[in-house]
């Protein structure tokens, strides 16, 4: 996946204008050819890795993890920015606000703080820990055409 081709924040900036809104809520996924759409219009990177859906990029966008709520062709914003702040160049300026986006949608702008305690954090950092260990594993086995050579029992410990 070309995410090294393009900066966190214009990563976010291309996630944020495909994210699909009611009215000036934010629902937290994106619709695949709209997202497609918007990131083919600012990266050539990305735009050669999802000309098709049946690319290894596609593939992944469109797989069950990344899927928001079982609806097809729905990519869950909070996946594919974990994913982006995982892969993507960094900066000082937006790699934190970001972050703090996946974590408190709504950003520091809504959220002065998050509590230790927030329901959020634990299934962001289980999800960005299977994106650089089981899952990775995972996808690479599914699309990327390697193979996964741990038992079921190992990828639990995992």
């Amino acid at each position: 996946m070309p995410f090294d081709n393009i900066m966190i924040g214009g990563f976010y900036k291309v996630v944020q204008d495909a994210e699909e809104l009611d009215g000036e809520n934010r629902l937290g996924y994106v619709m695949y050819d709209k997202f497609v759409e918007q990131i083919s219009e600012v990266n050539p990177e990305w735009k050669a890795t999802v000309s098709s859906r049946d690319s290894v990029t596609s593939q992944i966008l469109l797989s069950k993890f990344m899927q928001w709520n079982d609806k097809e062709d729905a990519i869950c914003v909070s996946v594919l920015m974990s994913m982006a702040l995982l892969h993507c160049p960094h900066s000082k300026q937006d790699t934190g606000k970001i972050f703090y986006q996946v974590l408190q949608g709504g950003g520091v702008e809504a959220h002065s703080s998050i509590a230790a305690s927030d329901k959020d954090i634990e299934p962001c950092f289980h999800r960005m820990g299977q994106l650089v260990t089981t899952e990775l594993i995972k996808l690479y086995a599914e699309y990327g055409g390697g193979e996964n050579k741990y038992s079921e029992e190992e990828m639990e410990k995992l």
